[in-house]
């Protein structure tokens, strides 16, 4: 009863080391208990056997007394024994403990929150988190009230420790490798999937949207600065070629003249980070025997070449063309493949053909400009069906143009008022069609490859061929990637320039002539594909036979689409049939010009309204809207008008303006038109050409 009563009226400091209820007090003045308290010998307890400190069920007698003489303080005396206990212990436990005996401390006295958050804030930055479950550690470390952006830095820091990539474009786009896969750094569907994969949370969470700032944040300022590419890179000084096959493993496929390998994607000496094609199936690269290739090859030809409804010559363009996509950046103009026939021909069927061998599915489409562009800088080709003059806009005229010079389509960058965002079409581009596109600036640009499944019939040819195509896809795809290797190795042998001067020597000036450096390549893969599936044929042969052919239909295809030629076509025939008359017939049509003999005469400025009229009067495009261009379009036409025997001659009158005449022979049918594109002149002057005579 005596020791109750003393240990009653002792106060809460003189009460800190009384042993057990019911013994007698021996009372200490506070500084005794700081000097007990403040010793080391609680820490080297810790240290020597932390887990009878922070793995276990009841305290034991240093941790009892410790919490007990801190609950036992009040006030001043409390914060300023905690202060220095934490100041002095905490930093000689690991990180572990320290989260430990904070846990502890907090669970069972009032810690100060600004005390509290600063002594785990420095927990955390010592905490190891390589091989930890970023769940649970946030679990944990969530007990203690931490903010939104130390939870992400933890974030980040578990990404950093676990052997994650950091990358950045120049347009501040921060991307994450993690697993082999490239996500990037922000609001998006598959980073918002991964963080709630492995940290279990989610964008709408409570103040996600701080969590995710920190990261976009953390990850620009410590990661490296890299070229963000589509699913391709060329490094055309060592002939290299970088491509992503979509694998499962996200690796990349390193291609060179010394033949082809797997390697990361980003974590690579090249620093190579890419993003996968969307539409491309994966597929395993194989290791390949000699007898393995030239199996594969020997299925394409079945599958897929031997399936088109063409002539032999044109099955081997078509196959040419479709395996120069991982070369393409090697190359400035790429041209259109155009499949032409009747209804039914099958040019579809042919096309779904090289889709099934290049993407593993069908993906042919009708899309608006915006998904063009947006398709063409992310697949390695584009295939539109049933394009017609009825839909060939101006929009997707210029977008077939982007696509076929490789050029760059810049915009404005959204929500800013002066950066911009340059789209590169990176692509090959394949169409179907009934009906001739008629454009002239397309026409040296376009193979063009005619259908005839009646005529050309297929031997091998079922339904079922998608699907052998589909399985046969890994060793098909992997002797391409291996062909590439060797056409490479070709390139470093100055193969390529070879095949430019042959084609400029042996077929100077024919209307595909701006597609050389492509009928270049595609002569490279032919020297590998003959001795395979056509050894009777040399590739010389072929290349010329496709030249000669390209530039007959290129000439027959301009033959209606220009409309200088179809103007002063038109002209002449009214000049045929009004005979002596036509001057006066011309006048009171509106004609603004000069008749002769057998010729009429005008400036630029007067044949434009002429024209203007003969295109009302006859149903004809006219879209020339001043003199100048007209006088261009003249000259650009001018071979056509001599092939077909008009007589075009430059003078300058009295004032130095260029005065046009055009003489008629009228013994010449407008059978013998032949177009012949050639590259539009500077200037207003006009070339003078000399009539040829029929016959």
């Amino acid at each position: 009863m005596k020791n109750i009563q003393i240990r009653n009226q002792l106060s809460a400091s003189q009460r800190l080391n009384h042993p057990e209820e019911g013994e007698a007090v021996q009372t200490s003045p506070p500084h005794l208990f700081k000097e007990h308290f403040m010793n080391d010998d609680f820490t080297e307890a810790m240290q020597s056997h932390p887990d009878n400190y922070t793995d276990r069920k009841q305290p034991d007698a240093t941790y009892s007394d410790t919490l007990n003489n801190l609950k036992g303080l009040k006030g001043h005396e409390k914060h300023a024994a905690l202060t220095r206990h934490l100041q002095n212990n905490l930093p000689r436990m690991d990180a572990e403990g320290q989260l430990r005996w904070l846990s502890e401390l907090s669970q069972q006295i009032r810690i100060p929150r600004d005390m509290l958050k600063s002594s785990v804030e420095s927990a955390l930055k010592r905490l190891r988190l390589s091989g930890r479950s970023l769940k649970e550690v946030l679990e944990k470390v969530n007990q203690f009230g931490v903010s939104p952006e130390q939870q992400g830095l933890l974030i980040y820091r578990w990404f950093n420790q676990n052997g994650a990539g950091l990358f950045r474009d120049r347009y501040h786009t921060c991307y994450l490798v993690w697993n082999e896969r490239v996500f990037e750094i922000g609001h998006n569907q598959p980073f918002n999937a991964l963080l709630w994969k492995e940290a279990g949370i989610t964008f709408r969470g409570k103040n996600a949207g701080r969590i995710w700032a920190v990261l976009q944040v953390e990850a620009h300022n410590n990661s490296e600065l890299v070229k963000r590419y589509s699913w391709l890179r060329t490094d055309s000084a060592h002939n290299r070629v970088y491509l992503h096959p979509n694998a499962h493993d996200g690796s990349l496929i390193c291609i060179s003249p010394e033949g082809i390998s797997p390697i990361a994607n980003g974590n690579n000496e090249d620093k190579v980070l890419l993003t996968p094609a969307p539409k491309m199936q994966p597929f395993e690269l194989q290791r390949l025997t000699d007898d393995g290739y030239r199996s594969a090859w020997t299925e394409f030809d079945r599958l897929v070449l031997q399936n088109l409804a063409c002539s032999r010559l044109d099955q081997l363009l078509c196959g040419c063309w479709v395996l120069c996509y991982p070369l393409i950046d090697f190359i400035r103009t790429r041209p259109h493949l155009r499949f032409e026939g009747i209804s039914g021909a099958g040019k579809t069927r042919g096309l779904e053909l090289l889709s099934h061998f290049v993407y593993g599915d069908t993906q042919l489409k009708m899309g608006t400009d915006a998904a063009n562009y947006a398709d063409a800088s992310r697949n390695p080709i584009v295939m539109l069906d049933n394009v017609e003059t009825k839909n060939f806009s101006r929009g997707l005229a210029d977008f077939f143009l982007t696509a076929v010079t490789g050029i760059r389509r810049e915009k404005r960058r959204s929500g800013t008022l002066h950066d911009t965002v340059d789209e590169k079409v990176s692509c090959l581009l394949a169409t179907t069609g009934i009906e001739n596109l008629g454009k002239t600036e397309h026409i040296n640009r376009m193979l063009i490859v005619e259908f005839d499944r009646w005529k050309f019939r297929s031997p091998n040819w079922s339904e079922r061929v998608y699907s052998e195509i589909t399985a046969s896809r890994p060793e098909l795809c992997s002797a391409h990637m291996m062909l590439a290797s060797r056409v490479l190795a070709r390139i470093a042998a100055s193969g390529f320039e070879y095949w430019v001067d042959w084609l400029e020597s042996e077929h100077p000036g024919h209307t595909k002539d701006r597609a050389n450096s492509f009928l270049a390549l595609m002569a490279l893969i032919l020297d590998e594909l003959l001795p395979i599936i056509q050894p009777d044929m040399k590739t010389e042969e072929v290349l010329s036979q496709w030249v000669k052919s390209q530039d007959d239909i290129g000439r027959e295809t301009a033959r209606g689409s220009n409309q200088i030629v179809g103007l002063v076509e038109s002209i002449r025939s009214d000049w045929e049939r009004a005979g002596d008359g036509a001057a006066d017939q011309f006048r009171r049509w509106g004609y603004d010009i000069d008749c002769h003999d057998s010729a009429i005469s005008g400036t630029a400025t007067r044949l434009l309204p002429t024209f203007r009229i003969v295109a009302r009067r006859k149903g004809l495009r006219f879209e020339f809207v001043n003199a100048m261009q007209l006088a261009r379009r003249i000259a650009d036409a001018e071979a056509i008008l001599q092939q077909i025997g008009v007589k075009l001659t430059m003078a300058k009158d009295r004032t130095k303006t260029t005065v046009y005449t055009f003489e008629f022979n009228h013994e010449l049918t407008t059978d013998a038109l032949v177009a012949v594109d050639r590259p539009e002149q500077e200037g207003s002057e006009v070339v003078a050409v000399e009539a040829v005579p029929a016959g």
